[in-house]
């Protein structure tokens, strides 16, 4: 049985830079946050040979909950789709985060540690097979 060569390739965003803080206006706005849950937004390059979808997950593995938190999930993202943020993507599915509300949930550790975030964006073949990968980790702390 051969496996798919997972190939990288980039994921960005014009509102959170990898390895730097994420800014207020995207954290959560409940629970002493007070951030505006603005949901930020991504970008990628040209999808890897052979890609059906995306799925695109956000968790901060740095929370007490087994697995991460998880801050945004979606999935069947058409593989046509090089951006997200806050509008409908026809086809797509949106699942609840962590907070459980659909669509993004801001980063809302508790107060005193650094947090981070990362998001990943897998490309998936016919088979669901991932055939490439991309992510960004920003962090941040209340």
């Amino acid at each position: 049985m051969l496996l798919p060569l997972v190939l990288a390739f980039a994921l960005s965003s014009p509102d959170l830079k990898d390895g730097t803080m994420i800014p207020k206006a995207f954290a959560w706005n409940k629970d002493g946050c007070g951030g505006e849950n603005r949901t930020p937004r991504v970008a990628w390059d040209a999808a890897p040979a052979g890609t059906r979808t995306f799925n695109l997950t956000v968790v901060d593995h740095d929370a007490s909950k087994p697995g991460g938190w998880t801050h945004w999930a979606v999935l069947h993202i058409p593989a046509s789709t090089r951006t997200l943020g806050d509008g409908p993507v026809s086809g797509a599915v949106i699942l609840r985060n962590s907070f459980g509300t659909l669509g993004w949930g801001g980063p809302c550790p508790p107060p005193g540690s650094l947090h981070h975030y990362t998001f990943q964006l897998r490309a998936l073949d016919a088979r669901n097979r991932t055939v490439g990968l991309a992510k960004i980790v920003p962090v941040y702390s209340r």
